[in-house]
């Protein structure tokens, strides 16, 4: 049974990374995003601003780690938040 559970692990693991990696190929290189977000009235300048904010500009494999980066400080923010609230909560149940 333990088999079985790490082999299906394992097998969702590799899922969630092909599927990352499909999904990134298609935001990356199918279409401009910055384009889409900023519609056609922008001017270059703005859409130069975009591109560097978003991180579009620099090499695809840097813009990766650089998503993978953001999900982990999310996930801490989000981690941290919820302690909060949990100890906000706790503090007004003891009242």
């Amino acid at each position: 049974m333990l088999a079985f559970v790490i082999r299906r692990l394992a097998q969702a693991v590799l899922v969630m990374l092909a599927v990352g990696f499909v999904a990134f190929s298609m935001f990356r290189y199918i279409g401009d995003p910055v384009g889409n977000m900023m519609g056609q009235e922008a001017t270059l300048a703005d859409r130069a601003e975009a591109t560097r904010r978003l991180g579009l500009d620099q090499r695809a494999t840097d813009e990766g780690c650089l998503r993978i980066d953001d999900h982990q400080r999310s996930a801490t923010r989000m981690r941290a938040l919820y302690q909060f609230m949990s100890a906000l909560v706790a503090s007004e149940m003891a009242r």
